[in-house]
C-alpha cells in the first residue's frame, strides 16, 4: 500500500491461509464533522502479489470515479454553518434574520434530517410541491428555495457535495412583478396630509418623492451628509425583529443624490424649525448632537426614526384618504418612473436610485419604458400628418 499520495490502509489475509483479503483504506476526514473515514473492501486472491494487484485497482477506480466523499453532516447542520459564515460576512441584518426563518420554519423540518450528499433532486421537488399545495405563492417558494440553493452552493465550496441539486429542481414560474406607481395628483395629496401630520413625517415623505431613495436611506441621513445640492447616500437604517441600527447601503456602494433648489430651501427651513423645537423643549431645552440625524427618533437627533413606525403612519394617512396603493415605498416607484418618463436613461436613473445594475431599473420599470416608446411613435405620427399627402 505504499507509494499512494491520497490516505493510508492495511491490506491483510483473514485470516491467514484462507484466501480472503481485507483492504482498509483511511481516506482524510469528514470535511464536515472532521471525524476519519474509512473504506473497506474483502476480496479472493491466490497469494498477497494477487491480493496487491486487485488493491491497486479497486483504488484506482475508486479514486477515479469518487470525486467528494460522503459527509455525515445533514441539511440543518449545513443551513446553520452558512448562516454563521454569512454573519461573518456582514451581510444585511434582515436578510440573515429571514434566512434564519425559512431555515428553521421551513426548510429545516421538510429537509433538515437529510445528509447532505444524500439530498436528491426528486426530493427536492417534492419539497417545492408540496409547498405549492400548501398556498405558497410561487414567488414565495422561489424565496424560499433561494436559502436552500445558498446554503448548498456553500456546502459544494466546502466539499462537502459535489453538485448541489437545487441546478436540476423544477422552479414555479413566477410572474413578472410589474410595478405600479401613484399618480402625481395622489403624491400630492398624499404628502399634503403627512405634512399637515407632522412638519418632521412631511419633510421625510416629501424628501422619499423627490429622491426616490429608500426608507432605510433617508432614516439614516445626517445633516453632515447634505454637501452643497448633494445628498451622500452612506448607510441605511434597519430593523430585524427585535434588532435595529445603521447598515450599509443595499448594494453597499455610495451614492450621490443631486437636489433642485426649492427642495434645498426646505431643508433649510425644516432644519431651523427642528432646532427651534429642541430649543424651546416643554421640559427645557434639548441639547442637541452635532452630527444629529436629519429624521431623528427624538429631539436631541442622537437617533434615528423608527422607519416601521413611520411606514404604520403613511399606511394609516393613505387610508384615509382612500388611496391603498400608496406606501412609503411607492414613493420610489414614483420617483423612478418619473425619471424615465422624463427621458432620464436606465444608466442615470439607476445611480439615482442606487440599483446594483441598470438591467433592473429596467426590468422593474418597463413600463415606464414602454410609455417612452409610445410617445416616440406618437412622434413620428405628427410628422407624418404634416406631410403633404
Amino acid at each position: 500500500m505504499r507509494g499512494r499520495t491520497k490516505g493510508t490502509g492495511s491490506l491483510d489475509e483473514r485470516p491467514k491461509g484462507s484466501g480472503r483479503w481485507r483492504l482498509r483504506m483511511n481516506y482524510g476526514t469528514d470535511p464536515g464533522t472532521g471525524k476519519r473515514r474509512v473504506k473497506v473492501w474483502t476480496f479472493e486472491a491466490k497469494n498477497r502479489r494477487e491480493a496487491e494487484r486487485q488493491a491497486a485497482r479497486i483504488l484506482d477506480e475508486f479514486e477515479s470515479t469518487v470525486k467528494v466523499i460522503p459527509t455525515k453532516q445533514l441539511v440543518s447542520q449545513l443551513l446553520e454553518e452558512h448562516l454563521v459564515l454569512l454573519t461573518s460576512r456582514g451581510r444585511a441584518p434582515r436578510y440573515l434574520d429571514d434566512f434564519a426563518k425559512v431555515s428553521r420554519n421551513i426548510i429545516g423540518p421538510a429537509l433538515g434530517h437529510i445528509p447532505v450528499d444524500q439530498l436528491t433532486v426528486r426530493a427536492v421537488d417534492q419539497f417545492i410541491t408540496d409547498l405549492i399545495d400548501s398556498g405558497r405563492s410561487p414567488a414565495t417558494v422561489r424565496r424560499y428555495c433561494a436559502v436552500l440553493r445558498s446554503a448548498l452552493a456553500q456546502g459544494v465550496r466546502w466539499g462537502w457535495l459535489e453538485r448541489s441539486p437545487m441546478d436540476r429542481v423544477s422552479m414555479p414560474e413566477a410572474p413578472t412583478r410589474v410595478v405600479s406607481a401613484p399618480t402625481t395628483e395622489q403624491v400630492q395629496r398624499f404628502i399634503s396630509a403627512c405634512q399637515s401630520h407632522s412638519e418632521q413625517f412631511g419633510m421625510f415623505v416629501l424628501l422619499a418623492a423627490v429622491t426616490g431613495m429608500r426608507r432605510g436611506e433617508l432614516a439614516a441621513l445626517r445633516w453632515s451628509d447634505l454637501d452643497g445640492n448633494c445628498l451622500h447616500v452612506r448607510a441605511s437604517a434597519y430593523r430585524a425583529g427585535r434588532e435595529h441600527g445603521i447598515k450599509t447601503t443595499k448594494t453597499g456602494r455610495e451614492r450621490v443624490v443631486v437636489l433642485d433648489p426649492l427642495i434645498l430651501e426646505r431643508l433649510g427651513t425644516y432644519r431651523t424649525f427642528m432646532l427651534e423645537q429642541a430649543a424651546n423643549w416643554p421640559t427645557g431645552p434639548i441639547q442637541v448632537v452635532e452630527d444629529g440625524y436629519i429624521f431623528p427618533k427624538r429631539a436631541d437627533m442622537a437617533s434615528p426614526a423608527n422607519i416601521d413606525t413611520y411606514s404604520s403612519v403613511a399606511s394609516k394617512i393613505a387610508k384615509d384618504l382612500d388611496l391603498p396603493q400608496i406606501h412609503l415605498h411607492s414613493l420610489r416607484h414614483f420617483h423612478a418612473t418619473e425619471l424615465i418618463a422624463a427621458g432620464q436613461d436606465p444608466v442615470n436613473a439607476a445611480q439615482r436610485l442606487g440599483h446594483a445594475n441598470p438591467t433592473m431599473t429596467l426590468r422593474v420599470y418597463a413600463h415606464a419604458v414602454a410609455e417612452r416608446q409610445i410617445e416616440a411613435a406618437n412622434i413620428g405620427a405628427r410628422v407624418m400628418q404634416k406631410l403633404n399627402p
